[in-house]
C-alpha cells in the first residue's frame, strides 16, 4: 500500500466501501441472467467498476485495479459503439468472476493477508472478449476516425474529451460537496482529484491535506 494511505481507518473506509459496491453489483448481474443482457444495467456496472479502479488504484491494490479497468474499457466499448452482435452470457460471466475474484481479494485484506493473486487469466479473456466484438462491429463500417478519449462526469455517464488548445487554457473553480451520510468522503475526494489530474491541470486544493483533513467533506 503507498505511503500516506497505509492507516487502518483509511484501509477500513476502502473495505467498506467495496464491499457495498460488490453487493451493488451482484444485483446487476442477476437482473442481466434474468433478462439475458446488459441493457438494463451497463450504466451501474461501468459506474462500479470505475470506483472500484480508481479508489484499490489509490490504495495500491494493483491487481484489483487492474481487472476493474479492463472490464471498464470493455463495457465503455459496448456503450459508446452498440455493437450488433454480442454474445451476453460470455460477458456476464466475465463480470462475475471479475466481481468473484475482486471479492475474493477483499476477504484477504481483511485478514490481513496478501491480496495479491493474479487476475491476468479474467484479463485475457475480457481483452480478447473486446476484440472480438470489435472484429464484428467493424464489417461494414468505417473505422478510420480516431476516438475521443473517455472521461468519466459526476453523474456515472462518459463523455468524450474535447481537448483543443483553447478548452486547456481555461481557468475553472469548482466547489463539491457530499451528500450527508455518504461515508469516506476523505477517500472520495481524494478519487476524485485524481479523476480530475486526467482532464486538467490542478492549480489548488482546499483543503491541500485531503486525506487527513476531516473538512475534506468539502473540497
Amino acid at each position: 500500500m503507498a505511503s500516506g494511505l497505509s492507516s487502518d481507518h483509511m484501509l477500513d473506509m476502502f473495505i467498506f466501501e467495496t464491499h457495498q459496491l460488490i453487493e451493488q453489483l451482484e444485483q446487476e448481474i442477476l437482473i442481466c441472467e434474468e433478462s439475458g443482457s446488459l441493457d438494463l444495467s451497463i450504466d451501474e456496472i461501468f459506474r462500479i467498476m470505475h470506483t472500484i479502479k480508481g479508489s484499490a488504484a489509490m490504495m495500491s491494490f494493483d491487481n484489483i485495479s487492474k481487472l476493474a479497468h479492463t472490464i471498464e474499457d470493455l463495457l465503455y466499448y459496448i456503450r459508446d459503439s452498440k455493437p450488433a452482435e454480442i454474445n451476453h452470457t460470455a460477458l456476464i460471466d466475465i463480470i462475475f468472476r471479475g466481481m468473484d475474484f475482486i471479492k475474493n481479494e477483499i476477504k484477504k485484506i481483511e485478514m490481513g493477508e496478501s491480496a495479491e493473486s493474479s487476475p491476468e487469466k479474467i484479463i485475457e479473456e475480457s481483452v480478447a472478449y473486446l476484440k472480438s466484438i470489435k472484429g464484428i462491429d467493424s464489417k461494414g463500417k468505417n473505422k478510420d476516425t480516431a476516438e475521443k478519449p473517455a472521461v468519466m462526469g459526476d453523474d456515472g455517464l462518459i463523455n468524450k474529451a474535447d481537448k483543443t488548445d483553447d478548452a486547456l487554457s481555461r481557468h475553472f473553480c469548482a466547489t463539491v460537496f457530499f451528500e450527508d451520510g455518504c461515508e469516506m468522503e476523505n477517500i472520495r475526494a481524494y478519487a476524485l482529484i485524481n479523476n480530475m489530474k486526467q482532464i486538467a491541470n490542478i492549480m489548488e486544493i482546499n483543503p491541500c491535506d485531503i486525506i487527513e483533513n476531516n473538512q475534506s467533506a468539502e473540497i
